[in-house]
């Protein structure tokens, strides 16, 4: 039964990830203003990340893959939460709207939700041995 839901979950969260990593692609200048002046390019960034998502979703999919993809999607999300926090700062529209700092925190709250659904799927496990 775990296990199918695990599956579930994979397939739920990966057609999330290709879905919005293939949105990079159809509307990049949405994703644009989200990138920090500090690292510059943003077009170049966009579109890396649309390429990672579609293909860490793409992962998430497949039995074999799916530990490693989550994995990466901690890593990813992690990264890409500094673009959540550039837009909280500085008061950056998405998609014509500024969000109010209750929808920042959700937001927040809803990245920390998908870190913790990816490590569910990375079938990480702590053992004693790594413990110590």
């Amino acid at each position: 039964m775990a296990n199918r839901k695990k599956q579930i979950a994979s397939y739920l969260t990966g057609a999330a990830y290709v879905w919005i990593g293939v949105m990079h692609f159809i509307d990049p200048l949405l994703f644009t203003p989200l990138v920090p002046e500090l690292i510059g390019a943003p077009i170049f960034w966009v579109y890396l990340s649309g390429v990672a998502e579609v293909a860490l979703g793409m992962g998430l999919c497949v039995d074999r893959s799916r530990p490693y993809a989550s994995r990466i999607i901690i890593l990813m999300l992690l990264v890409l939460y500094s673009a959540n926090l550039n837009m909280w700062l500085n008061d950056i529209p998405f998609n014509g709207h500024v969000m109010s700092t209750g929808e920042h925190v959700v937001r927040a709250l809803m990245q920390l939700f998908l870190i913790m659904v990816a490590l569910w799927l990375s079938d990480l496990k702590m053992t004693e041995k790594s413990k110590q």
